[in-house]
This record gives structure tokens, C-alpha cells and sequence, in this order.
């Protein structure tokens, strides 16, 4: 936990409040790759969206039952659970084996692993994935 947090009900529904940053630098890490080009090379970080420009996949994508999952893979060593937990043997195809080429070749795996996200409903393949140890989570829609 980044921050210590406090419980506050309303309504019946637990809130959490931020009290103060536990580890400060914690927070800066998650954006000192585009802070570090902007600050110190005077580089502008391209947008990427959901994608990441330093690997692939890492996405949101549609499952059967219309809900989104967010997958996101690394390593290679996440993009072989990923590859377990959907059954499929993208991590044998030289399109996909590396990060750089998977860089190379995002728009290819973004369409199979949308396809292959297609056959299941959202929550089951979340739990798939998990088991898996792949990082993935669930989009949720305010109703």
C-alpha cells in the first residue's frame, strides 16, 4: 500500500481516503520514464493510449459478455503466462517471441488477443489470468 488510508462510510459504502503518501518516490517511479525525458532531455513522451512504448501487449480488451479487461504483459515472462492461460502458442511464433518484436508487430497480437479475449466472459477470464500470474483487471462501468 503506497499510502496509509483511512475508512470513511457513507451510505453504506466504505471510502478510502489518502492521509499522507507512506512512500513518496513510490509515486514518481510509475512516471519517471516520461518526468526523466521531459525533465532532464527536454523530450516530449509520444501518447500511446492504452499501449505502452516500451512493451506489448498492454491493452484494453472486449470479452464475450461486452466487458472490458485491461492485459498487460512487461516481460516475457508474463507474455509466456498470458500465452498458458488463453491456451495459445503465440510465444513459438517469431512475430511475437520478444518484446521488440512484439513492439514490432502490436496491431497483430492486439487483433488475436481481442479475438481470443472474445471466447471468454470477463470475470471467468479474469480469474484465468490471474491463476496465470499475468497482470490484468477488470474495467467496471458506473452504472
Amino acid at each position: 500500500m503506497l499510502c496509509q488510508r483511512k475508512s470513511v462510510f457513507k451510505r453504506g459504502f466504505a471510502k478510502q481516503v489518502r492521509t499522507r503518501p507512506r512512500h513518496p518516490g513510490l509515486l514518481v517511479h510509475a512516471q519517471a520514464s516520461g518526468l526523466g525525458a521531459r525533465f532532464l532531455k527536454e523530450e516530449i513522451t509520444p501518447r500511446t493510449g492504452n499501449r505502452s512504448q516500451y512493451f506489448a501487449p498492454s491493452g484494453v480488451y472486449p470479452c464475450r459478455d461486452g466487458k472490458g479487461i485491461v492485459i498487460t504483459c512487461p516481460s516475457d515472462k508474463f507474455f509466456a503466462n498470458l500465452c498458458r492461460a488463453l491456451e495459445v502458442d503465440w510465444v513459438a511464433d517469431a512475430r511475437f517471441a520478444k518484446i521488440a518484436a512484439r513492439l514490432a508487430h502490436q496491431d497483430e497480437l492486439d487483433a488475436l488477443l481481442a479475438a481470443r479475449c472474445g471466447d471468454f466472459a470477463r470475470d471467468d477470464l479474469l480469474l484465468r489470468l490471474i491463476a496465470a500470474d499475468v497482470l490484468a483487471a477488470p474495467i467496471h462501468e458506473i452504472p
